[in-house]
């Protein structure tokens, strides 16, 4: 375990690759087995059929509206590629944490690993990346994500920019969670 940390330390690109891999090893079954769509799914995949957004999360969820969209129009082609879009943030949000972690917060690479990791790992999340709708907190995870990064900038340049662009990036997470 530790050759695999120091061979961490080495190669920047070895990290990335070890989030991505551990990540869709963990969705796996998700991903490749489920062979139906789950809830809401069905209603999101008659929408994009249509090439219609679902007017009542427009109303309350402008961004993740359309960013979930594009998941949807996935699941009209295949539903291995809907899944997959998610599968996507997933490593995109692992990177960056892992990311913030080392290169701003100076933690250990083993414990920024571990911390990136989890939280694609945890037992029973088995519905996330398979119900496509359901998975909506994982695209505002990422832009939270970028809410800690561009904090951490503005407070180590005090540019009034990176205060804005911080405010903007939070409310956004807040919408795209449906936390808002």
């Amino acid at each position: 375990m530790m050759d695999f940390i120091e061979s961490l330390k080495k190669h920047k690109y070895l990290s990335l690759g070890a989030l991505a891999l551990l990540t869709l090893l963990a969705s796996f079954p998700s991903i490749f087995f489920y062979k139906s769509m789950y809830l809401d799914d069905m209603g999101r995949f008659d929408l994009a059929l249509n090439n219609k957004v679902h007017p009542q999360i427009i109303e309350r969820n402008f961004l993740r509206a359309y960013i979930m969209y594009f998941g949807y129009e996935l699941l009209t082609i295949k539903l291995l590629l809907a899944r997959l879009y998610i599968a996507f943030f997933m490593v995109l949000s692992s990177y960056i944490w892992y990311r913030i972690l080392v290169r701003e917060l100076k933690a250990p690479r083993g414990f920024s690993f571990l911390a990136a990791i989890i939280p694609n790992l945890l037992p029973n999340i088995t519905m996330i990346p398979s119900f496509l709708d359901g998975s909506y907190t994982v695209p505002g995870q990422v832009v939270s994500y970028l809410v800690v990064l561009t904090g951490i900038h503005y407070l180590k340049n005090h540019k009034v920019s990176f205060l804005i662009l911080t405010s903007m990036l939070y409310l956004a997470s807040l919408e795209m969670m449906d936390q808002a």
